[in-house]
């Protein structure tokens, strides 16, 4: 574990404890007792490394000790909860509830002063009880919480460098905050062994990390619950589906006054390499074509939906985004001992292997792992030179070896696209002075 994440853990318990401390002192009460809920094990650990076991002055109950109930409001609730005693001292409970109704601990003060229940006292408690509930959440949750901030700060150094963070990088930051990793970065992650080897499969239904991914991530200090939990299966994201331009449907598209009414362009649109003008109808439709002076193409997307929106669009007009993403994406498995003198690539979950033999290029489709029994594929002709540069012959090997592969990857592709149009950069196009 590095320091600073060790430093951070132990300050958060270090935290949770002093506040119980403060709580003893304002309530007046005997050492206060600290009820965890029964799957915060590794909290426990934290509070016991942070010294609860070794004279902190706070009583961490044995895990069969934890709370039972529920808060009887979304908000911190002090309430008392036995009879006083012969001496009219008290026995309070401060119910610490998390995202839920649930409550995730307690802190139970013995033999507390009455006067603990007075309105001022009452408020200062509740107000420790807020603060200790946010550290417990902490705790509880790590290590989301930093993995999100971690991933969402690899998201936006991407919009200026698009290589900053690696699939597997990301990858291994959805699964550590909770999120289920796209098929790009599943196949990453299990190249480089992070993953166990049947999150790879298309018909797998979750990522779990590998013990060296474990290990990995331990090593870090980012251990927590959710390194070796599974998550889902990840999908195409949800939603309905996109517009997609239709030439033959739009009649804008072809017609002889296409772009009729664009005084001259308002916008220029820089994006991977590529130039584009973008103007606008009387009717608020936007355009674009190259710069240069091409034929005008309207677009689905309008000036509300963003730039980005917009940028994607482009792109899908203008290349083939399928296979744009297959060439930047598809990976060589070095990982696979084989015995044959072939190769095998993946790309979001497809799978295929490639030789050279004297006949040419051929390729077929990579079993599933568990699929012994099945017949191996024939492999099959690829209609591909042997000495074209290796990525070229992949693809071609791919569209021989797996032939619906367009319908897996067209809505990855569609996402990517999103992503590469963070990158656009939008100049205003100011009117020409006579």
């Amino acid at each position: 574990m590095t320091d600073s994440t060790a430093d951070f853990r132990h300050g958060l318990a270090r935290d949770l404890l002093d506040l119980c401390q403060a709580a003893r002192g304002i309530a007046g009460s005997a050492a206060p007792l600290l009820h965890l809920a029964p799957d915060l094990a590794h909290v426990r650990d934290q509070l016991a490394a942070a010294g609860c076991d070794l004279g902190a002055g706070v009583v961490l109950l044995p895990a069969d000790g934890g709370p039972d109930g529920a808060a009887l409001s979304g908000d911190v609730t002090l309430r008392q909860i036995q009879p006083a005693d012969g001496e009219g001292r008290l026995t309070l409970a401060l119910d610490l509830p998390g995202p839920g109704p649930a409550v995730l601990a307690r802190i139970e003060l013995r033999q507390a002063s009455p006067a603990a229940l007075d309105p001022r006292r009452r408020d200062i408690l509740q107000t420790l009880g807020r603060i200790a509930a946010r550290r417990v959440a902490l705790l509880q949750t790590w290590p989301a919480p930093a993995a999100a901030q971690m991933l969402r700060l690899a998201r936006m150094v991407a919009e200026f460098d698009d290589g900053a963070a690696s699939h597997a990088l990301t990858g291994l930051l959805r699964i550590l905050s909770g999120q289920a990793p796209s098929q790009v970065e599943v196949t990453a992650l299990q190249i480089a062994g992070l993953v166990d080897a049947a999150s790879l499969q298309p018909a797998a239904r979750e990522t779990r990390l590998s013990r060296t991914g474990r290990d990995l991530v331990a090593a870090a200090g980012l251990d927590g619950d959710r390194a070796g939990a599974p998550l889902a299966a990840p999908e195409a994201a949800s939603g309905p589906a996109p517009e997609t331009f239709d030439a033959a449907t739009d009649e804008a598209a072809f017609s002889d006054d296409a772009g009729a009414g664009i005084e001259a362009p308002f916008a220029r649109l820089r994006l991977l390499g590529d130039s584009f003008e973008i103007g606008e109808t009387p009717d608020g439709r936007i355009w674009f074509r190259p710069q240069g002076g091409a034929a005008w193409q309207p677009l689905l997307s309008g000036l509300d939906d963003g730039w980005t929106r917009l940028g994607a669009e482009v792109l899908g007009r203008t290349r083939d985004l399928v296979d744009a993403y297959a060439r930047m994406h598809t990976l060589r498995r070095r990982d696979v001992p084989v015995d044959e003198l072939f190769e095998i690539y993946a790309l979001d979950g497809l799978c295929w292997r490639l030789r050279l033999s004297e006949t040419g290029v051929e390729a077929m489709a990579e079993p599933a792992e568990g699929d012994a029994a099945e017949p191996a594929a024939p492999w099959l002709p690829v209609p591909a030179a042997a000495d074209l540069p290796q990525r070229e012959r992949s693809i071609a090997a791919l569209r021989v070896a797996c032939p619906d592969y367009r319908r897996v990857i067209e809505p990855i592709a569609a996402e990517w696209a999103e992503r590469m149009a963070l990158s656009a950069e939008v100049l205003p196009c100011l009117p020409r002075v006579a």
